[in-house]
């Protein structure tokens, strides 16, 4: 199943931009009145989905049988459905955390930087990305100019630069958070 999460991963990356034969492909079974008009996507995740429920469904069995009937089986299959779904969410969050990194690794501009430290590593993650407006502040206090920086928080580094026309960011700093 760990395969499957994988390979649906991937598939939901192709559905995003599809090829001109796959958009005809995903047409035609739109037609199909068997889908009801959900997108392929739906239908990918259905499994996932399902066995994620399946611990919820046999711990809401446990509850609700009484002594008399045997749920002897019952908490010996709840362990391995329920790990198997953890497996299955961290595998995923695995793919979507690498798709994350290469997409930052992709967008960056280190011209700036000298022997620039490399982003997309094994652990590595992010976690927060936005912009943030450095403001100069007259002898008042009042704001003389502000200054956009687009700031990249990694789970051992922070990374500042400014925003560029080609939606790009040009590397201003890397600093390690240590």
């Amino acid at each position: 199943f760990l395969w499957y999460c994988g390979t649906c991963f991937h598939l939901q990356q192709a559905l995003k931009q599809p090829t001109d034969t796959m958009k005809e492909v995903l047409a035609a079974a739109n037609r199909d009145p068997r889908t009801r008009g959900l997108p392929a996507s739906s239908f990918l995740l259905v499994p996932i989905q399902r066995l994620a429920r399946y611990p919820m469904l046999l711990g809401a069995i446990m509850e609700r049988t009484t002594n008399k009937a045997e749920p002897a089986g019952l908490p010996t299959a709840k362990a391995p459905a329920e790990e198997m779904a953890k497996a299955c969410n961290d595998r995923l969050q695995n793919l979507d955390d690498t798709q994350t990194m290469k997409t930052i690794n992709s967008s960056l501009d280190f011209s700036r930087i000298q022997n620039p430290d490399q982003v997309f590593m094994e652990g590595r993650r992010l976690v927060k990305r936005g912009l943030v407006h450095i403001a100069v502040l007259s002898s008042s206090g009042k704001i003389v100019k502000s200054k956009p920086i687009e700031m990249i928080l990694l789970t051992d580094m922070i990374i500042y630069g400014k925003r560029t026309r080609a939606k790009k960011c040009l590397v201003y700093k890397q600093v390690h958070r240590s």
